[in-house]
């Protein structure tokens, strides 16, 4: 019955005091017996949901309903009767009510299929007699039914539902309207999904794999983990320096000995970082924290850019101490990278240096941050054409500073080149080549200074 009538002709009710029969309405005779007299009268229009769906109820259940009073007043008076069932579903074989508006609306469903549902009603209003109709479901929101017809099912539906690990089980509705039994778990899996299962792998470790949703164990497993032994002891990790001291762990379900410290590129901060056995090697120019105790950095130089065969002049290198301890008066030296291959250096001049493997040596004491200037003299052996040495900052017992910049490279190329002014030494690591050229101003200015 729909729900935008104005009129009070819907789904009229018994008049007080009086009860009368309607036999014939909507073109439909009343010739069903049970044992009660349609209490509802027949519209003007020739049709009314009320009458007919209690002449459904007759026909179909065998029982003679009371007046219930108007359609949406119909689910309430059932369930206060007791002996009706009243569902939030759609079932064949059910008085559908729905009990929205003035007057609501009552049919009989002959049918559903999915959330379409097949009735027969009349209507007080409209369409004249009775007639086959679809609505959705969802149209009514109460169904009637009988305690003694309650209908579970649709003949011929189906039911499946999980079971077990992954399985699945069906029922079927029988004519009666109820569901059958359910049939048997099948299509099941082998582990419950999320369900952990371990073993142990190596001498310290385990594996472990995880079931699937699928109800399925994954192919593989995870990598062999395990914890470390309690309390682990002390051990030699085969490293060298920094890296040496260990302690025992599982290491992919394995016990290893582990460096506490691993190796790391090489700063200069007087250990050894990279655990090669060699501190600050490789001249690393990165500056560590602390700082190593001898460590240099190069900052300026000056030095002729041509000398002719035998002939003299002057070089000067300045350094900044960046260690922690000061440089002593005669204990820190320049010295020529040549003498480390076994021969002196081929800017030697005959005289003036303390020492083949010292072109100069430290005057005075320079501490943490001061500069340090070295001075000497360089002359060209003849016929050794143009030269290029390296010279590296060297302290106390002979050994080499290792960084981060000690050590400088000079050019001298052979006369007949113009001679365009002194050269100037490059601020690179010593694995660089080359230098930069410096005017003589600087060195002026220093020579000053010393007066």
């Amino acid at each position: 019955m729909s729900t935008v009538l104005r009129a009070g002709l819907l789904a009229l009710v018994l008049s007080s005091g009086q009860a009368w029969a309607v036999y014939s309405c909507g073109g439909v005779n009343d010739t069903c017996q049970c044992g009660r007299n349609n209490p509802y009268p027949c519209c003007d229009n020739g049709g009314n949901c009320t009458w007919w769906a209690w002449h459904a109820a007759c026909c179909n259940w065998g029982i003679g309903l009371p007046g219930w009073g108007n359609a949406n007043q119909w689910a309430g008076n059932a369930s206060a009767n007791g002996n009706y069932a009243v569902l939030g579903y759609a079932v064949a074989g059910a008085v559908t009510c729905r009990t929205y508006g003035a007057y609501g609306h009552v049919a009989y469903a002959t049918g559903v299929n999915g959330s379409t549902l097949y009735v027969t009603e009349q209507n007080c209003w409209g369409n004249y007699g009775t007639r086959n109709w679809t609505y959705n479901s969802s149209y009514f929101n109460t169904y009637i039914l009988p305690n003694g017809h309650l209908r579970e099912c649709n003949s011929g539906d189906t039911q499946v539902q999980g079971c077990g690990l992954c399985g699945t089980q069906s029922r079927g509705c029988g004519s009666d309207g109820r569901w059958g039994g359910w049939s048997g778990c099948s299509g099941q899996g082998v582990c419950a999904p999320g369900q952990e299962e371990a073993r142990a792998c190596g001498d310290c470790g385990q594996e472990r794999r995880t079931c699937t949703g699928q109800c399925q164990w994954p192919s593989g497993w995870t990598a062999c983990e395990g914890s470390d032994p309690p309390g682990p002891p002390a051990c030699d990790s085969g490293l060298k320096g920094e890296c040496q001291e260990g302690r025992v762990r599982c290491v992919q379900g394995t016990l290893a000995c582990v460096a506490l410290r691993p190796p790391r590129p090489e700063v200069c901060d007087g250990t050894d970082d990279d655990c090669d056995g060699e501190v600050d090697d490789n001249a690393p120019v990165q500056a560590g924290t602390p700082a190593p105790p001898l460590a240099a950095e190069w900052k300026d130089g000056a030095w002729p850019r041509t000398l002719a065969d035998g002939e003299r002049g002057e070089a000067w290198l300045t350094f900044r101490n960046v260690g922690n301890v000061t440089w002593r008066r005669g204990e820190v030296s320049v010295r020529p990278d040549a003498v480390k291959v076994g021969g002196p250096s081929r800017l030697q001049p005959p005289e003036g240096w303390p020492a083949v493997d010292a072109a100069a040596v430290l005057s005075e004491d320079v501490p943490p941050g001061a500069l340090a200037v070295f001075r000497f003299p360089v002359a060209r052996s003849s016929g050794s054409g143009d030269v290029t040495e390296r010279f590296t900052l060297v302290g106390p017992g002979g050994r080499a500073v290792a960084c981060p910049t000690p050590t400088a490279e000079l050019a001298v190329a052979s006369a007949p080149a113009p001679d365009d002014g002194p050269g100037h030494a490059s601020a690179r690591p010593s694995s660089c080549a080359g230098a930069l050229l410096l005017p003589l101003a600087p060195l002026a200015l220093k020579r000053r200074r010393r007066r």
